[in-house]
């Protein structure tokens, strides 16, 4: 069985390929902004007879402490990951400048600092 921690995992392509890992059989550590969605990946684990194998971390990923965070609780929880995908995606498309709350560009935040602090 290998560990495999998927960003964006409550929906979409993630979501699809969290689906797709629970089946073969593996843990899936799957990572979102929404309690919600986390609750419905739950319930479809369930369905499919894989919810001692399925995990639902909340964060915002475009902030470097919730990035932080996560990586620690993966460390302590889980020890080791085989595989890490990145589906993770913004909905927030603007056409000026955006900052997260610690000064960085939003999407920076999700797609460079994510990698960086995950390896």
């Amino acid at each position: 069985m290998k560990t495999i921690l998927i960003t964006g995992g409550t929906d979409g392509m993630g979501k699809g390929v969290a689906m797709h890992f629970l089946k073969k059989g593996d843990r899936v550590i799957v990572v979102g902004s929404s309690t919600a969605k986390g609750d419905i990946f739950y319930n479809e684990a369930r369905q499919l007879g894989a919810e001692e194998r399925a995990f639902f971390l909340q964060a915002n990923l475009s902030l470097v402490k919730e990035n932080q965070r996560i990586v620690e609780e993966v460390k302590s929880r889980f020890h080791s990951l085989d595989m890490l995908v990145l589906c993770v995606a913004s909905q927030k498309y603007k056409k000026t400048y955006s900052e997260t709350q610690e000064g960085f560009e939003f999407t920076f935040g999700l797609y460079y600092r994510i990698v960086r602090k995950s390896t």
